[in-house]
C-alpha cells in the first residue's frame, strides 16, 4: 500500500555501450555486444520502468573493466595469470585494446560510497577515465608481482571493441574525493 520506496542501486556494465572511439558518457548510445550485455541492458530497462515514478530513488552503476589477480580464469586477469604458467602455448590476444581498469576492491568501496550518496541518480559510470592497453596492464600486473612480461605471448591487434574508456565526471562531481586509480 503506502510503503516507502527505498533507494535502489543496480550494478550494470560498460558492455551495454555501443562501440566508440571516444570516452563513453552516461548518454553514449547503447549497443550491447554479447548476451551478457544484452541481459544487463534489459535489466536496466526493466528496473527503470519499475522506478519511473521515483527516478530519484534509482541509481544504475555501469562498471568498467575489472582487473586483478583474484578474478575468474575466463577474464583478462585469468589470462594474465596463465602467462605466469609453464603453458607456453597460451597467447593473450588483443594486446592493443584500450580499457578502463578497476580492481574488485576499488569497485566495492566505490559502490558503498555511491549507495550512501542520494544525489547520484540515473546512470553513473564507475570508471577511472584513463585508458590503458591490455599489454601495459599485463606488464603492470606481472612486473609488480615479480614476473617478467612474456611479450612474445601477448598478441598485438584489436578486438571488435578496441576502446572502452568511461567518462566519470558525473560521479566525480558528486564524490570528488574518490581515488579512482587502477
Amino acid at each position: 500500500k503506502n510503503k516507502e520506496i527505498s533507494r535502489f542501486i543496480y550494478v550494470s556494465t560498460s558492455h551495454v555501450y555501443a562501440r566508440s572511439n571516444s570516452l563513453l558518457t552516461e548518454s553514449s548510445p547503447a549497443g550491447p555486444n554479447n548476451v551478457y550485455a544484452e541481459q544487463k541492458l534489459e535489466a536496466e530497462e526493466e528496473i527503470t520502468s519499475v522506478f519511473r515514478d521515483y527516478p530519484e530513488k534509482l541509481c544504475i552503476v555501469r562498471v568498467f573493466s575489472v582487473l586483478d589477480w583474484d578474478v575468474a580464469d575466463f577474464t583478462l586477469g585469468g589470462g594474465i595469470k596463465k602467462l605466469t604458467s609453464n603453458d607456453l602455448s597460451f597467447m593473450l590476444n588483443y594486446g592493443d585494446d584500450i580499457r578502463d581498469f578497476l580492481t574488485p576492491h576499488l569497485i566495492a568501496n566505490t559502490l558503498i560510497s555511491i549507495a550512501n550518496e542520494a544525489r547520484l541518480t540515473g546512470i553513473v559510470n564507475l570508471a577511472t577515465g584513463i585508458g590503458i592497453t591490455v599489454k601495459d596492464a599485463a606488464r603492470t600486473m606481472l612486473e609488480g608481482s615479480g614476473y617478467k612480461l612474456p611479450a612474445n605471448r601477448i598478441i598485438s591487434g584489436n578486438s571488435d571493441y578496441p576502446y572502452v574508456v568511461g567518462d566519470n565526471s558525473k560521479l566525480m562531481a558528486v564524490l570528488p574525493d574518490l581515488n579512482l586509480e587502477w
